[in-house]
């Protein structure tokens, strides 16, 4: 990243996410990171002001995706130099990248199959799904989140969280902690 190129405006807020997330995946180190983040952060804050309607399919604000994948990543993000890639670094403030990056999921066909042999978390019926939980891991089009984040569910249930659209407060309603019972479940399996 330098400082050389000229800024670049988006012309909608919808470009200016979308550049946002492309350019996380090309961060290289967690100082471009945490200066990419710090540039934009107040972009991002005022989208919830000026724009409330942005909104994914789940009704989650394009500006709590782009913290929560900040958070994320900054997290997961991993030392060792990543694959080459063609940077496409877009600057939308003076001398600042946006960048947001995707963590990996992880796919184990034997964890799948472990989780859907277990009962339903909510009512105890056999046989069960494999429940990939939407909310704890940004997800990229088309994608589920990694497959330790899975819990039992019967197809009632199963079917019942997907029609609500927000699964988040779902579980909440239902007094559970899915991610607890995913983090154990996953560890059982390793």
């Amino acid at each position: 990243m330098t400082g050389t190129a000229p800024p670049q405006v988006c012309a909608t807020p919808q470009h200016f996410c979308s550049a946002a997330k492309e350019n996380f995946r090309h961060a290289k180190s967690i100082a471009e990171l945490e200066a990419l983040w710090t540039g934009n952060a107040p972009v991002t804050a005022q989208l919830r002001t000026i724009r409330p309607e942005l909104r994914t399919r789940n009704a989650v604000h394009d500006a709590a995706v782009l913290e929560n994948l900040y958070r994320q990543q900054r997290t997961l993000h991993e030392p060792e130099p990543r694959e080459t890639q063609a940077s496409s670094e877009v600057y939308l403030r003076e001398n600042t990248a946006v960048a947001i990056v995707i963590p990996r999921s992880l796919r184990t066909a034997a964890h799948l199959k472990y989780v859907a042999s277990l009962p339903c978390l909510v009512c105890g019926r056999s046989p069960s799904h494999a429940h990939h939980l939407r909310f704890i891991q940004p997800r990229s089009l088309g994608s589920k989140p990694s497959d330790e984040w899975t819990v039992p569910f019967c197809p009632i249930h199963h079917r019942s969280l997907h029609n609500t659209g927000r699964e988040e407060q779902w579980w909440q309603i239902n007094g559970m902690d899915a991610k607890a019972e995913a983090e154990r479940l996953w560890a059982s399996t390793r």
